[in-house]
């Protein structure tokens, strides 16, 4: 009998050849296969989107300075996770700070969720905040690892201003001449109301700007010089007295109580002062 050829049988195995030729090309190329599992999921793919970290109103609009910051309880920023949307117990929370212009990112600290009821607070520390060595606009965000330690979740990021470096540490309380019995009254407030401001830790520089505020009227900014920066106080400020009538004329009120407090700006960065109780009593002078 003769034998044929089975021209299917050869056609795929020539086929096939190629293919192991060409995989065994690969292995030998010098470029080894790794497998890559994925780490962590955009909030916009996840099915569990997570809030932003929330921060004070005030903060968001003015930023942190290092005042601001020695002003809070522990010297600690705190933001906070408005709900549990997104998060389950025994997911374990990473605190991130991205800076823009270094483009580094550190750990700020970790928290895990226990119940599902505690206020989800993230502190950050003088230290985590001062880790980049400059000042500058820093995102804050957090990772969520589930409990079984699979996918990692990225939340939405806050923008804040941080300015920590080189500014005023403490700015004491203005000084508002006053009686011997601490009240504001006609002697003191005739041709116009004085008010100290004292040096600060540490010293203010040349060029900074010293804005003063009463209640709720603000007055004119007044820059500091190198004479005034090396005395304490650094400045005396007079305010009229028309404008303190004013002033209280709106409160409706000639015997009052009222906060005084100024602000120092800096390459465009405001530090807030302590805040000082002013007690007036001008019933002698205005009819309110």
């Amino acid at each position: 009998m003769r034998r044929t050829r089975r021209p299917s049988q050869n056609k795929n195995t020539s086929h096939n050849a190629g293919v192991v030729q060409h995989a065994h090309s690969d292995r030998s190329s010098g470029v080894r296969g790794r497998i890559v599992p994925m780490t962590a999921l955009s909030h916009t793919l996840a099915h569990r989107p997570l809030n932003p970290i929330v921060f004070p109103q005030q903060l968001m609009m003015e930023g942190v300075t290092l005042a601001t910051l020695v002003s809070l309880p522990r010297q600690e920023l705190v933001g906070l996770i408005p709900d549990y949307h997104g998060l389950r117990v025994g997911d374990r929370i990473t605190a991130l700070l991205y800076n823009r212009a270094l483009r580094r990112t550190v750990v700020a600290g970790e928290l895990c969720i226990c119940d599902g009821v505690s206020p989800l607070n993230i502190r950050y520390d003088r230290h985590a905040l001062e880790q980049f060595g400059q000042n500058g606009r820093f995102d804050f965000s957090y990772e969520v690892r589930s409990a079984a330690g699979d996918i990692t979740l990225r939340s939405p990021t806050t923008t804040l201003s941080v300015m920590i470096h080189d500014m005023p540490e403490r700015l004491r309380g203005p000084v508002v001449a006053c009686g011997s019995d601490g009240m504001v009254r006609e002697s003191e407030l005739i041709p116009e109301l004085v008010v100290y401001i004292p040096a600060s830790e540490p010293p203010c520089v040349a060029g900074d700007r010293v804005r003063m505020r009463i209640g709720d009227a603000w007055f004119a900014p007044v820059e500091l010089s190198v004479d005034d920066v090396a005395f304490d106080p650094m400045a005396k400020l007079q305010l009229p007295c028309d404008d303190i009538l004013r002033l209280l004329a709106e409160t409706g009120q000639a015997r009052i109580m009222l906060e005084a407090s100024y602000e120092v700006e800096r390459n465009g960065t405001l530090s807030p002062s302590e805040v000082s109780a002013v007690a007036f009593d001008l019933t002698a002078i205005c009819e309110i």
